[in-house]
């Protein structure tokens, strides 16, 4: 038995010095090959692509009506908006619309064309009738009005005339009413 364990111990010594010092079988030859484009390990790159909605609002409204009258003339503004994606996409309008004299307001919106600034609506030129009901029928919700010039892609820009009027009844008669108006552009 202790030729026998001498044996073992030194088989395992041998060993232990064998994986110690490195001493392993390994091949003198090898290859690789990369797809990395530009040589430095960094070609392949994913990027998302994007949506962009802007308009030449500057932040302001276009309407602020005060003491409206039935008999005063229509009002009316233009906006432009512009769409600075890189995803081919599909634009709609909707609004948020509250307050008690949305029913007694009649609103018209056209899409069309237009070199004026935010609210001139002088050089605007008709191309459709999106909208023409009541501000309080108004669609809440993306996918009721939808652009005429669908599907937009980098660049794509649409001009809107907004223009409301007033029904002529006592019902009306010290009421307000408020509507933020959205557009929403969604990839195809």
């Amino acid at each position: 038995m202790s030729r026998l364990r001498a044996f073992l111990t030194g088989a395992l010594v041998v060993g232990m010095i064998s994986i110690v010092s490195g001493s392993a079988t390994y091949a003198a030859f090898f290859s690789r090959t990369s797809n990395d484009a530009n040589g430095t390990g960094t070609g392949n790159e994913i990027e998302g692509g994007t949506v962009d909605l802007t308009d030449n609002d500057l932040g302001g409204a276009m309407f602020t009506i005060s003491n409206m009258l039935p008999t005063d003339p229509p009002v009316s503004s233009c906006i432009t908006v512009t769409y600075n994606g890189t995803l081919d996409s599909v634009v709609g309008l909707y609004g948020a619309v509250s307050g008690g004299l949305a029913p007694y307001l009649d609103l018209t919106i056209l899409a069309g064309t237009s070199s004026g600034v935010f609210g001139d609506c002088s050089s605007f030129s008709a191309i459709d009738v999106l909208y023409n009901g009541t501000l309080d029928a108004f669609p809440a919700a993306f996918g009721s009005i939808m652009d005429p010039i669908n599907p937009w892609t980098t660049g794509t820009y649409d001009s809107y005339k907004f223009t409301f009027s007033m029904h002529n009844t006592p019902d009306a008669q010290g009421l307000s009413a408020s509507i933020n108006f959205i557009w929403e552009a969604r990839n195809l």
